[in-house]
């Protein structure tokens, strides 16, 4: 068919003429009116007559995802999901529906969802003109499909999908050449890769595009970042230099400075740096802020890790220290994850002890080792008389920690109940004690640990999707000791040479036998066990050397060519494929549970119909095929 005003052709699908926007013969007036309500933001009015309409035509799919649009527009986002639900059943490759729905997944962190719906949004047939979010894509279809890669790529990168997340961004930097985001999210896995001369490339692409100061001056000192991973200090130094002329009070910036003239030593460059900075307006802040940044490079190179506990030399350890370097500097939530025994409370005080709050409290508490009712007033505290024998109120480990750090150590073992609180305090800083009713304001850090699989969890609902994310911000993986074998005569002397000065014995080496006995052990109970076995064999024998008859294990050794390999397995992140099969599990079960009735099914999952449905199509679950079969 033919548009009656341009005469463009159009397919019986269209609503709209694509050239000129005119309305068609397969739309109605209510249709068109509904358009002109969307522009007016009378989106009541304009849902109402999309309702309407819907009487004559309950299987048009894009009608239906009009319905979520003004449904999404008025603020009612869980009616809005459904209906982008209800029309990718009946239209599955409907552009808007996919794109939208992709929004909302994107919103509440479920990335593996939403990176698919966003890159089946960009492949989709895009038709804009007249259409409700045209106001949102001035640059037409192809501004569409560019802020559909780029969220693809976004999701991808929050997913470890760092090959697929390339490709997506630089699909959209082809579609939007002017936008920067693109090349900055492009820079930062470079630097996440180590890929620093491809960082710098990406960020100088970014700076040509950028054109607010605010941007252009992150930008700047993100590029400084790069030269100076890079090695190359002069250029470095340049870009820094550049953000504090524009901006004297650039806390990034300046620290960034200090920690590259500690670098390079005081050279007549540094010299005359200082010199013009004592012109400055703000010399005192320049000043200071450069002095302070030094001292915390140099405190931090002279071992401030080491002594909060981390010792090694292993590829495996550095790489710890450099994220427990790099994770101190920000304010960002940390996740240890890690076998029991691999030190996650020491890092997480290494963390605390290199960070801006190592003046304020570091405060611990582990999650598993109290029931459900006591954890709760010991998080939260509590008021006089909030249950039997209260005679005082109490303050809590979230008040204790004030202005300083909160480690929640095996957070995996938290009940449901309690992870709710949890994530209101970490969402909005904000929690009431037992039995109180004052809402106090919380300014913590949080670093959480543990050694399950989270993520598993998430899928077998032991643990809040939302609470997951909230704490995976800055994950830190700690290696078993097995895998550190270089990092065990370092560990063994330090243990010796403390407990025999702490038992007042003469030991000070260990001979060669116990530390070939030593590396060929497997080390279950990692780091913690080595240093169990050391101080029993100090507090039983009196020697001057730690021999191998010394060495009592907790776990039999292995004999010769027996496998040395993992006698536990390490907690990991498991691959998106097996994340995906078992959540089709999980629901199978729970269809099957129910005698396949899906309302009931979603709701002991906890999900909505238009959801789990949705779920069904993507893990090609037939309900009617598998209630014959069983």
């Amino acid at each position: 068919m033919n548009c009656p005003r341009c005469q463009a052709s159009a397919t019986k699908k269209d609503r709209f003429c694509r050239k000129c926007g005119a309305i068609l013969s397969g739309a109605s007036e209510s249709i068109e009116e509904a358009r002109l309500r969307f522009h007016r933001g009378d989106y009541q009015g304009a849902l109402d007559l999309l309702k309407s309409e819907l009487k004559r035509r309950p299987d048009d799919a894009q009608l239906i995802s009009w319905i979520g649009h003004a449904h999404f527009f008025a603020g009612r986002i869980a009616e809005a999901r459904e209906t982008y639900a209800i029309a990718l059943a009946t239209e599955p490759g409907l552009w808007d529906a996919l794109y939208q729905l992709a929004s909302l997944d994107f919103a509440r962190a479920a990335f593996a969802e939403s990176a698919e719906g966003f890159t089946h949004a960009a492949g989709s047939e895009i038709q804009l003109l007249g259409h409700p979010l045209e106001a949102l894509f001035g640059g037409g279809v192809n501004q569409v499909r560019a802020s559909a890669w780029l969220y693809a790529g976004l999701s991808r990168k929050e997913l470890g999908q760092n090959a697929a997340a390339t490709f997506a961004l630089k699909s959209a930097s082809k579609l939007d050449p002017e936008n920067p985001l693109p090349w900055g999210i492009l820079a930062d896995l470079s630097m996440a890769a180590s890929d620093f001369d491809a960082a710098a490339k990406a960020y100088e692409e970014a700076l040509a595009k950028v054109t607010d100061d605010a941007g252009l001056l992150a930008l700047r000192n993100d590029l400084g970042v790069a030269f100076f991973r890079d090695g190359k200090l002069d250029r470095a130094a340049e870009e820094f230099k550049k953000v504090i002329q524009k901006d004297p009070r650039n806390a990034n910036a300046v620290y960034n400075l200090g920690v590259l003239y500690l670098k390079q030593g005081m050279r007549e460059e540094m010299k005359d740096d200082l010199r013009e900075f004592l012109r400055a307006d703000d010399a005192e802040h320049i000043l200071l802020g450069l002095t302070r940044s030094m001292v915390d490079a140099a405190r931090s190179q002279s071992g401030e890790s080491e002594r909060a506990g981390i010792l090694g030399r292993s590829r495996a350890i550095t790489e710890v220290l450099d994220l427990v370097r790099r994770a101190a500097a920000s304010e960002a939530t940390v996740l240890l994850l890690g076998e029991n025994g691999t030190g996650k409370e020491m890092v997480a005080r290494a963390i605390h002890l290199n960070s801006p709050r190592r003046e304020r409290p570091f405060v611990a508490v582990n999650c598993g080792a109290l029931p459900e009712t006591l954890l709760e007033s010991e998080l939260f505290g509590y008021e006089k008389g909030a249950f039997t024998g209260a005679a005082t109120g109490k303050p809590g480990r979230f008040e204790l920690a004030e202005g300083g750090t909160l480690f929640l150590d095996e957070i995996g073992d938290l009940k449901l109940s309690l992870q709710v609180k949890l994530l209101r305090a970490i969402q909005e800083k904000s929690y009431e004690r037992l039995g109180g009713t004052k809402t106090m304001k919380s300014d913590i850090r949080i670093i959480a640990a543990t050694h399950r699989d989270l993520r598993a969890k998430v899928v077998s609902g032991e643990f809040r999707e939302d609470l997951f994310y909230r704490l995976y911000v800055v994950p830190i993986n700690l290696p078993a000791l097995r895998d550190r074998k270089d990092d065990i005569p370092i560990l063994a002397h330090h243990f010796l040479e403390k407990y025999s000065l702490k038992a007042g014995k003469r030991f000070s080496t260990v001979d060669t036998e116990a530390m070939e006995k030593m590396l060929a052990y497997a080390w279950p109970g990692n780091v913690r066990e080595l240093e169990n076995v050391v101080e029993r064999a100090v507090a039983i024998y009196d020697d001057t050397q730690l021999r191998a008859e010394h060495l009592h294990f907790e776990a039999p050794l292995p004999m010769e060519g027996e496998n040395l390999g993992t006698p536990l397995k390490v907690s990991r992140t498991p691959e998106l494929g097996s994340l995906r099969d078992a959540e089709r599990d999980v629901i199978l079960r729970q269809l099957k549970q129910v005698n396949y009735k899906v309302p009931e099914a979603a709701k002991a999952l906890g999900l909505s119909r238009a959801t789990l449905y949705r779920k069904l199509q993507k893990y090609n679950i037939d309900v009617s095929e598998e209630l014959s079969q069983n």
